[in-house]
């Protein structure tokens, strides 16, 4: 079943981040606006103005950052120049409006969003973590506004791109597992060569390094909730040895898993 939900604008300032599912935006006077996986959208809700948003029945993750459009100037050091116009124009005249911008999120996104989807942090840890990577966002999506535009598509057109998508959906369920390339492809519809191909230009890394990502950011979750040991966590993220658990997670995270299970339990 769809979700309908309306809101009133309060003049916030939205960075959202869909990493997956579909969302679409309707304001009157304005085109409708489709949001779905692995896009970005930068708006700015005037206050007064009536949104409706409508959730498509299916399972999704998303994080929105909000701030007053003016924090970008006083925190961040933005100048009214470097602003797209009608963000600008709303800080220099203070009338209403509805901006938005779309675009593709970059590696580093789908990284950050995944980090926050995954962490088990709990009180004032867990605010400060939540803070750090929604500013971690709102950087990285300012610096492709900054450069001239949101983040770029990727160069693969969309029936490749739905490819990858779903090989990355099949990944995420199963990374746990030894991966065979030729029949992950062959899910898909495709062969190795254009699916890894087409992986990297979506995602800014191979499918590997992808599977290694999910690997230690499972690990991690399991590590903070502190339940099992360092080596029944390794088997359970697809390790035969925790010895190399160990190492690939110092590598990823810059500490071993013992060390990130002490400064969980601080």
């Amino acid at each position: 079943m769809e979700i309908v939900d309306e809101e009133i604008g309060q003049d916030w300032l939205k960075f959202h981040f869909q990493l997956r599912g579909t969302i679409s935006y309707t304001v009157p006077g304005q085109s409708p606006l489709a949001v779905d996986d692995l896009t970005c959208v930068a708006a700015l809700h005037g206050q007064g103005i009536v949104k409706k948003s409508l959730v498509a029945p299916r399972p999704g993750f998303a994080v929105t950052v909000l701030c007053r459009p003016e924090v970008l100037r006083e925190r961040f050091g933005v100048h009214l120049a470097d602003m797209p116009g009608p963000l600008s124009r709303y800080l220099e005249q203070g009338e209403p409006t509805w901006y938005a911008e779309t675009g593709k999120m970059t590696p580093e996104m789908v990284m950050s969003v995944r980090a926050l989807e995954a962490m088990s942090f709990k009180g004032a840890m867990r605010n400060a973590y939540v803070e750090a990577r929604g500013v971690e966002l709102l950087c990285e999506f300012w610096s492709q506004i900054s450069r001239g535009g949101t983040p770029p598509n990727p160069a693969v057109d969309e029936r490749t791109l739905s490819k990858v998508e779903r090989a990355r959906d099949h990944i995420d369920t199963y990374f746990r597992e030894p991966l065979a390339m030729q029949k992950l492809a062959r899910h898909v519809g495709t062969n190795e060569t254009k699916l890894s191909q087409a992986f990297r230009a979506v995602f800014g890394m191979t499918i590997f390094e992808y599977i290694r990502a999910r690997r230690m950011e499972e690990g991690q979750r399991l590590l903070r909730v502190g339940k099992l040991s360092v080596t029944e966590i390794a088997f359970e993220v697809g390790y035969d040895y925790s010895c190399n658990f160990s190492v690939a997670y110092k590598r990823h995270f810059g500490i071993t898993p013992k060390e990130e299970r002490a400064t969980a339990r601080r």
